[in-house]
Order: C-alpha cells, then structure tokens, then sequence
C-alpha cells in the first residue's frame, strides 16, 4: 500500500519554530474565549493570554516581557468558508505582511481560530498583518467586498485596500462608497493612489527601526505603504463606476450648472455587477503597473 506523501511546504503539527507545548496551551482556550481583540504571547515555552481586549490595545502591554511570538485570535464563522480561506491563504501566503506570520496552513488557521506571528519584524509591519486578520470578524463587510472584487479579477493585495472604502450587507444586495474607521486602514494614506500603488508592487515606504520584541507598539500601520498626508481614491473611483453602471449620474454634475449634484456618497449598485465595474475601474487605473508587476510591460 502506497503511503500518502507528507506536503513538504506546510508542518503537519504545529507551526515552524513555535513551542508544540506553548502552543497547545493557545488551543486550550474556548472558542468563545477567541475574540479577535484577545492577543496570546508566546515566549520559549511560556503561553500567556491577554486580560486586556480594548481592540489592539493588548498589543501594547504583553504579559510577558520581550515575547517571542503574538497569538491573534480570530473569528472564522462570521464570513463564508470560501471567502476567508481565500483571505487567509492571500495574507499569511502572498501579501504585503507574509513574512511576518509563522503560521501558513490554512487548515490550521480555520481549526485553531487564531494565526502566529513573529515579533522579530518591525513593529508596523507585524501590527498591521495582525490588523488585518480583523477581517475574519467585525470588519466582515471589507471581507466581503475583497472577496467580490477579487472574483471580478481584481489583485487581491489592490482589493485589500480598495475594499476598505466601499461596503455591503451580510446579503451582499449592494455595494456602496463610504470610509471604514478604527482599522489598520483608518488613513486616507491607504486608498490614495500612491498607498494602492505601493502594497501593490509590494514596497513598504516606511518600517519602523524597532521590532514589535522591543517596542510592543501597534502604531504607524496605516503609514507602511505611504507617509505623506493624501486624498483617497474613493470618490474617483465613486464617478467612473457610476459612467460604467449608470452614464446620467456620472454627467450629473455639469448637464446643468444650475442642478445640485446628487453626492457621491449616495450611489448604491447592485452587489456583483458593482464589484465587477469597481474592479475595472480599478485595473484601468493601475494598468500600467499591473502589466508590470505581470511582466508584460
């Protein structure tokens, strides 16, 4: 009989470099002990889990001195499997913030309710892959639109962003423009063209001198992939989907000079046909660094 061959990318138990022990004790928790705002911290053997759960909060006092690894605990229930596995696989596997996760086995991620990151990374740099995972949970709104942008063909690291200027409901009827607040991505740095740009081309402009082992602070997340104070892209983006979806809204505001314009804000489109001509918006505006990132310029 034949034997199954071991996948030699991914550990079959525990995760790489982490305490098997320290690491059972992670599991121990309940499930209802999982919350996203809920941090463990692993040092050699040691496991410690966070009283404090004041959002990131936890990150900024480790109950372990210097620790070694932060357990971030998720919620992988509130969103559809397909979506969050998709999530998963493009953040610990093929985003900006990999490097800083230890934790690669997707099935592991969804099993265990929580991801492992290291702390040897700058310390902005590890905070905002650790924001990020807040998608799994109450930010499932940015979840759903990524994963309908990322359908329509849109990159996913473009979409993470993008994603965070538009909405939708849990029934996905329609998507909307309007600001996400309290996240990784609360700057108008994140969606402006040179923040898309850059998580893009997958170029941090600014990483803190410290790692999160020294400094225990979440701060300057939403700086990484652009410093300078800048406009969103969201209302541009707002005017070329309304020409694609609906041409008498776009031409509103100059058919006639004595009309009020309807706001932006207060476009709504139908769920998918509105991901579908938000991700081509999108793709046309970054074409030419889409053709480079994909080695056809």
């Amino acid at each position: 009989m034949a034997l199954k061959a071991k996948n030699p990318f991914f550990v079959e138990e525990g995760v790489v470099g982490v305490s098997p022990k320290a690491l059972k004790e992670a599991r121990t928790l309940k499930h209802g002990e999982k919350v996203p705002t809920r941090y463990g911290f692993i040092k050699k053997d040691r496991f410690v889990v966070s009283v404090n759960t004041a959002c990131h909060a936890g990150l900024s006092y480790p109950p372990i001195e210097q620790p070694d690894y932060v357990v971030q605990y998720i919620d992988t229930e509130r969103s559809k499997e397909e979506a969050r596995r998709a999530f998963a696989e493009w953040l610990v596997n093929f985003s900006p913030f990999r490097s800083v996760f230890v934790t690669k086995d997707i099935d592991a991620i969804m099993k265990d309710n929580f991801i492992v990151a290291s702390t040897d990374h700058p310390s902005n740099l590890m905070a905002g892959g650790i924001m990020a995972t807040r998608i799994f949970s109450e930010h499932q709104n940015v979840g759903r639109v990524w994963y309908g942008l990322v359908k329509a063909g849109l990159h996913p690291s473009l979409a993470f962003y993008v994603a965070y200027d538009f909405k939708t409901e849990a029934d996905e009827r329609t998507l909307y423009p309007t600001s996400s607040s309290h996240t990784g991505c609360f700057d108008t740095n994140c969606t402006s063209r040179e923040g898309l740009v850059n998580i893009l081309m997958d170029k941090p402009v600014y990483l803190a001198t410290s790692n999160y082992r020294q400094s225990n602070t979440y701060s300057s997340a939403q700086l990484l992939f652009a410093q300078r104070a800048a406009k969103t892209m969201r209302d541009e983006f707002t005017k070329r989907v309304n020409r694609l979806m609906d041409g008498s809204k776009a031409d509103q505001a100059t058919a006639n000079p004595f009309t009020k314009p309807k706001p932006l804000e207060g476009s709504r489109w139908p769920f998918k046909e509105g991901c579908k001509a938000l991700a081509t918006v999108v793709m046309e505006e970054f074409k030419e660094e889409l053709e480079k990132l994909n080695g056809k310029a």
